[in-house]
């Protein structure tokens, strides 16, 4: 029987009522015909069961999806579109239903019929009030599934299988996918990944080849499953990370950027200083290794008679004595576990019965007078640390030295001596014949030589000490011993060290990204010659200090602020010009460098982060580019450093770019600081808006360019309504807006924002996504909850 649309009745027998369309020449009522009202052209208006919309049956010699051609048997490809589907090398994709052909991957799916015809394993429920033209589940609205790329064809969605060599996108991921000649034999692709037995586009090896999510490009994921086909399951991408509930999370000693990347059930927490996964001081623990770094897990009877607890080291972070492991104290002021806080905590430690200002215990030297050489009596110091402490774990405090009013250096009047690059400079800590005059052993010698590094090749690995301050008359220095000189100006070496500081430190050890614990920064050089190689005895000794303060360690080390494409570019460039330099690229908003224009695929769905990376991890390694995840708080451009801001590290550089690129503007709006308004141009305004999408109704977006065009198709492609407000030229056309009287208000609930790096005139025009005509309005923000903007 004919269908008659629009009686609520199964005239046919075909599963449902057909609605009437106005304006369309429809013979057969399939809803294809001539007109604008109908769904679209039918290539036959004589049969309801060829259209467009309709599932191809191979080898009828009937073109049911009005493609052209018929689709032919299994075999050869040529003169035919490739897109059989059923089981072997020479098919496109696997078929669930191989014994009904009205049943594959590219079938059209019949709602509400019970059947599952693409093959997706389930029917298909079309949801009330979505606004879904070809009634696929998918459309523009929020009750729709999700948003659709192509709403006049049910068989492209995101949900789709994609079917190569149609040349349809039925997934809605960005264009067709080419086939592969399978039935020649170069290559076995059955799940259409790229990657399968013989000469396959992406490579031989697939460990799943029924799986296009399982290939060696996938993204390991926490599912059971070898997803990127290195023979491991579920490993997680991180030092000391584990697969648990469906995620990596840390355990001791794995990198975090915060608490959801440790396992909280195992007590631990990022540490904000070492950005690993720790338990905190105070904190119950089971073994030392699940502290911090020089914290060590005991049982204090003072602190908690049973429970095994993280106690810090010497120098660790406390706020109260219980905080600190056994022998130590919280230091009043400056919150380190220290030996002392006075001098009666000294008590016991024999000469060492002074508590420093820091909270060292150490004992009380003075270093001059009359009638003494008061270079070597400071000598006499190192040497006596040195051999008291070598080769001990911890920081020890030696001497406070006290520097007599009265100053005399080879038995004449002196203002001072040193600090280290002077002492090179004059040979005094190298004459042999000097010190044993002086009444030095051979073995002090030796230690003094070993201390300052050797004198007769100077090599910079080898010097063990750390003096930037000059002795002056009157002065108090304290003298420390460091198991672990790396970051004092030195290249990364683990070897103990002889501090001259002030007394007022409570810890001089370092963390592998630079020196920490200093109240003031090491002295600058400043030689008369940028030779390495003059000829002045003085311009020569004056460079090698240099060297020693960390200015050259094999090469300028140039340091890039921004890791975008302006700061990678400029890496790559000096790379390629400079083989020996060192690079460092830093950047707080992600380690990763990726294409900013991606976000909006990420948000859409289409790509994950990891996937607009464009290098991937060896290409840092082979080209020795740094990179550091840090904001930078202040750069002291006479010192050449920069400093960060957990307060924590410093670096040093020969040459500073910064690269930071661009920032949304801001103009004093009112409303403009709420708390949705947010620019489009970082990770963390990505994080945002997803964070909020599902709140939003309405989105306001001011900036017609290219940034804000794509928000508009972000927020679009999940069902938001989208307002923008652009400069007098639209995006397309040349509509002229009137001036409003008066500057653009956010107000007070409004949530808006400026697209990154313009700044617009008050005159607007207004658009809405999808190319809505263009109609002049002044807008004002206080009535709309807004989204977000580019």
């Amino acid at each position: 029987m004919t269908e008659v649309c629009g009686n609520d009745k199964d005239d046919d027998c075909r599963g449902g009522d057909t609605s009437c369309v106005a304006d369309c020449v429809d013979a057969d009522q399939d809803g294809f015909g001539d007109g604008s009202g109908c769904l679209g052209p039918d290539c036959d208006d004589r049969t309801a069961v060829v259209n467009p919309w309709q599932s191809e049956v191979c080898g009828d010699a009937v073109d049911q999806d009005c493609d052209g051609v018929d689709l032919g048997m299994p075999g050869g490809l040529r003169g035919r579109r490739p897109r059989r589907l059923r089981a072997g090398d020479g098919c496109i994709a696997s078929d669930c239903n191989d014994g009904d052909p009205s049943i594959n991957p590219a079938a059209r799916e019949i709602p509400g019929d019970g059947l599952d015809q693409d093959c997706d394993g389930a029917d298909l429920v079309l949801r009330e009030g979505c606004e879904d033209r070809d009634q696929d589940g998918y459309g523009p609205s929020a009750a729709c599934i999700a948003g659709d790329c192509d709403d006049t064809n049910p068989r492209v969605h995101r949900d789709r299988a994609e079917i190569c060599g149609n040349g349809v996108d039925d997934d809605c991921m960005g264009g067709d996918r080419p086939c592969v000649r399978r039935e020649e034999g170069l290559c076995v692709d059955t799940d259409d990944d790229g990657f399968g037995p013989g000469d396959c586009p992406r490579g031989s090896l697939d460990c799943d080849n029924l799986d296009p999510r399982v290939n060696p490009d996938a993204e390991e994921t926490c599912n059971g499953k070898d997803d990127n086909c290195n023979g491991q399951i579920d490993e997680c991408p991180l030092q000391n990370q584990v697969c648990e509930t469906g995620r990596c999370v840390g355990q001791a000693g794995a990198p975090c950027e915060d608490d959801r990347d440790c396992a909280l059930e195992a007590n631990l927490r990022c540490n904000p200083r070492s950005r690993q996964c720790r338990v905190t001081e105070g904190q119950a623990c089971n073994v030392s290794a699940d502290c911090e770094a020089g914290a060590e897990c005991l049982v204090l009877l003072d602190c908690d008679a049973e429970q095994r607890r993280c106690y810090q080291g010497k120098g660790g972070v406390c706020d109260a004595n219980c905080d600190c492991g056994p022998d130590l104290l919280c230091h009043a002021d400056n919150q380190r576990c220290v030996e002392c806080n006075d001098d009666t905590d000294c008590a016991g430690e024999g000469p060492r019965d002074t508590c420093t200002g820091g909270g060292y215990c150490a004992e009380t030297r003075t270093v001059g007078g009359a009638g003494r050489d008061a270079r070597y009596d400071f000598y006499r110091r190192l040497v006596a640390c040195w051999d008291a402490f070598l080769d001990s774990p911890e920081v020890h405090a030696c001497d406070i030295l006290l520097v007599d009013r009265t100053l005399e250096i080879e038995g004449a009047p002196s203002g001072g001596f040193g600090p280290l690059e002077v002492e090179y400079a004059n040979d005094s800590p190298c004459d042999e014949e000097a010190l044993t005059t002086a009444g030095f052993s051979a073995d002090d010698v030796a230690v003094l030589n070993e201390i300052f590094g050797g004198c007769s090749d100077f090599n910079l690995n080898r010097i063990n000490v750390w003096w930037t301050d000059r002795m002056v008359a009157g002065g108090i220095w304290c003298l420390f011993y460091a198991p672990d000189k790396a970051g004092f100006g030195f290249p990364v070496d683990r070897r103990q060290a002889l501090v001259v500081e002030r007394c007022d430190v409570s810890i001089i050890e370092v963390s592998p990204r630079g020196r920490i614990g200093f109240a003031h920064p090491p002295k600058r050089v400043t030689c008369p010659t940028a030779s390495v190689e003059a000829a002045e005895p003085a311009a020569a000794d004056c460079l090698r200090g240099a060297f020693m303060f960390g200015r050259k360690t094999g090469g300028r080390h140039v340091v890039i602020i921004g890791n975008g494409i302006a700061g990678v570019t400029t890496a790559r460039a000096v790379r390629a010009r400079d083989k020996k330099c060192r690079i460092t690229l830093i950047s707080g908003e992600s380690l990763h460098f990726f294409s900013r224009p991606a976000l909006m695929y990420i948000y859409m769905g289409h790509l994950t982060e990891r996937n607009t990376r464009p290098f991937e991890e060896w290409f840092w390694k082979k080209t020795r580019i740094e990179r550091l995840q840090a904001w930078v708080k202040f750069i002291d451009v006479d010192a050449k450093r920069v400093d960060f801001a957990d307060d924590t590290a410093s670096l040093t550089y020969d040459q500073l770019v910064i690269a930071t690129g661009s920032k949304p503007n801001k103009f004093g709006w009112p409303g403009q600081d709420l708390e949705r308004v947010q620019g489009m141009c970082t990770l963390q305004d990505l994080a945002n808006l997803e964070a909020i999408s599902d709140d939003i109704e309405h989105g306001v977006i001011v900036g017609g360019g290219l940034i804000g065009v794509e928000l508009a198709e972000m927020l679009h492609s999940r069902g938001k309504r989208v307002t923008m407000l652009a400069r007098a030229r639209r995006t397309t056309g040349t509509t002229r807006c009137p001036r409003p009287r008066r500057p653009w208000s956010a107000g007070s609930s409004a949530r808006a924002a400026s697209t990154c790096g313009w700044r617009p005139s008050w005159t607007a025009s207004r658009t809405t996504a999808r190319a809505a005509p263009a109609r002049c309005t002044r807008r004002t923000a206080s009535a709309s909850p807004v989204s977000s903007s580019a």
